[in-house]
Formats: C-alpha cells, sequence, structure tokens
C-alpha cells in the first residue's frame, strides 16, 4: 500500500479574461501593489524564485505575441491562459530534497508544455514549497501555431493523467500520487483547504492547552504535598533542637553545679588550714591548696598536667 503522508499534486486553473491573467501574475509574483492574507510570510518573500521560458515577458505581452503568430480564425471565449501548481505535503526538509522537487517540476514542464511559453514562480513564503505555473497554451499543432488549451484540460481524463504523470516525476523524492478525499469531479479550493489547516491546527492547540493544564495542576499537587512534607519537618526539626537545647542545658547545670560543689570543698579546706592554730607554715599551705586546684581542673579537663609537675608534687 502506498504511503499517501508524502504525496504530490497538481492543481489547474483556466483562464479567458485578460484582467484575471494580469491578477493571477500579480498574486504570483508577489506585487508590492497587491495584498496577501495571512498565510504568506513577507520576510520570506524574497527567497521565491521566478524562471521564464520560452521567450515568456509578462502574462500580457506574451498572450498578444501569441495571438499575432496565430494561424487561422480564433474563437472569442477560447483559453487565454492556464495557471498550474504543482504542490506537495509537508515531508521533505533537506536541501537535496527541494532541489529534487524543484528538477522534476521544471523537467515535467519542459516535456509537457513543449513549445508553449509559460513561466516557473517557486513560492517558499507559504510554509510548504510549490510551483505556480504560468502557461500561454498556444503551440505547433499540425505545423500551425493555435491556441491549444482545450488539448490540456478539455477532458476529464486529461487531468487524471497529469496528476499521474507529474508523480512519476517526483517518484525519485519519494512521493506518490495523491489520494483525493473530495468529489471527484472538483479539486479543494485554496480557501477552502486553509481553513480546514486552520481548523487542524486549532484542535492540536486545544490538545496541547489541555495537556499542559493536566500537568499544571499534577505539579500543584506535587507543590502542596512538599510543602505540607516541609512544614512537617520543620516541626519535626524544631522539636529535636528543643530535645538538645534542654539536654545542653542540663548538663551545663550539673557541670556548674559540680564545679560550685568542688569549688566550695576547696575554699573550705583552704580555710580550715588557715584557722588552724597548730598549723603555721603558711608555704605548706598554700602548696596543698595549689594542689587542690590543679586536681579540680584537671577533672574538668581544664588543664593538663605534665610529667615534670607530677614529679614536683611528689
Amino acid at each position: 500500500m502506498k504511503d499517501t503522508n508524502n504525496f504530490c499534486g497538481v492543481r489547474v486553473v483556466k483562464l479567458k479574461n485578460i484582467g484575471d491573467m494580469i491578477a493571477m501574475e500579480m498574486h504570483d509574483l508577489r506585487d508590492k501593489n497587491m495584498t496577501f492574507g495571512d498565510n504568506i510570510d513577507a520576510s520570506r518573500t524574497c527567497f521565491n524564485q521566478i524562471t521564464k521560458y520560452n521567450n515568456f515577458e509578462n502574462v500580457k505581452k506574451t498572450y498578444y505575441s501569441c495571438l499575432s503568430r496565430t494561424s487561422g480564425t480564433v474563437r472569442k471565449d477560447h483559453i487565454k491562459c492556464l495557471e498550474y501548481v504543482f504542490y506537495r505535503s509537508d515531508c521533505l526538509d533537506t536541501p537535496e530534497e527541494l532541489d529534487k522537487f524543484k528538477n522534476s517540476v521544471h523537467n515535467f514542464c519542459k516535456n509537457y508544455f513543449k513549445d508553449c511559453p509559460y513561466m516557473i514562480c517557486e513560492h517558499v513564503d507559504e510554509g510548504v514549497q510549490h510551483f505556480h505555473v504560468i502557461v500561454i497554451p498556444n503551440g505547433l499543432k499540425d505545423d500551425k501555431y493555435k491556441f491549444i488549451g482545450s488539448d490540456f484540460v478539455g477532458k476529464k481524463q486529461k487531468l487524471i493523467d497529469l496528476q499521474t504523470d507529474f508523480s512519476n516525476y517526483c517518484s525519485s523524492v519519494g512521493l506518490v500520487r495523491g489520494v483525493s478525499k473530495y468529489n471527484k469531479d472538483k479539486h479543494i479550493k485554496l480557501k477552502d483547504y486553509y481553513e480546514e489547516e486552520h481548523k487542524k491546527q486549532v484542535e492540536e492547540y486545544k490538545k496541547i492547552i489541555k495537556h499542559n493544564e493536566l500537568v499544571l495542576e499534577q505539579n500543584k499537587q506535587l507543590l502542596d504535598e512538599n510543602i505540607k512534607k516541609n512544614e512537617y519537618l520543620e516541626s519535626v526539626n524544631s522539636g529535636l533542637d528543643a530535645e538538645i537545647n534542654k539536654y545542653k542545658n542540663i548538663d551545663k547545670d550539673e557541670k556548674i553545679e559540680k564545679f560550685q560543689k568542688s569549688i566550695f570543698e576547696f575554699t573550705s579546706v583552704l580555710e580550715e588550714y588557715i584557722n588552724d592554730p597548730d598549723y603555721s607554715e603558711h608555704t605548706e599551705i598554700f602548696r596543698f591548696c595549689l594542689k587542690l586546684l590543679k586536681s579540680i581542673l584537671v577533672k574538668y579537663n581544664l588543664i593538663r598536667i605534665e610529667k615534670n609537675d607530677i614529679k614536683h608534687d611528689r
């Protein structure tokens, strides 16, 4: 089964009025006096390319030049101009692929229109690369120049074969013949195509917005859960800090109480020795007091007694 996602196709419009021909040419050439829709990116219009074949000037001059060389009588309602639009799906990305599609269009036009004057306008400012081809259907038939528009669009089977022939030229790019989703007796209008594409984009945006709203709601729930966890951890930490401070205070009070008790014992002993009438050697008293003070300070890891001090005390 063919992959119709990578398709190509051709749309044809026939014109029998000079004014419509000029308006079409102004649109294809992006004339500055024309007003264009939102589908055209004006910043990319400078990348459009124009290719002319078979002494094609502008559409009006070329038509009258062909009219002057035409043999015999020309019907008033004859097809004066044809516009072909060669398009494809948005599936080509690399410059090599774009050039291949461009070459496919050029080769097809050269073999299909033969000696009829035509101009190719490559458009890259409407999202997907496509080509407008303006053709004056005037060429040799029975060794005479005639308007032969009916030879291109006169029969339904001719238009069906046109799609198939063009897809054969594009097979090297990986493109296949497009399958119409609409009535086979008519092609989709460009306005209807853009409206349908706009609807598709709106639906896609709605899906994206809905997805983002869902993700936002999930993130909000996670944020609320994290806030609750942080509040719980803060309460636990504050409780632990209170307990630690409590134990620190108890430990500190106990040390102070023991130290005060030791100092009290020291002062009591010192007072007892000083008040003893039978003990008059004050040097010995102070020596003893010093020794006792050292032992207290050592006990609470406030000083360290060196070996020499110990020997001296002995």
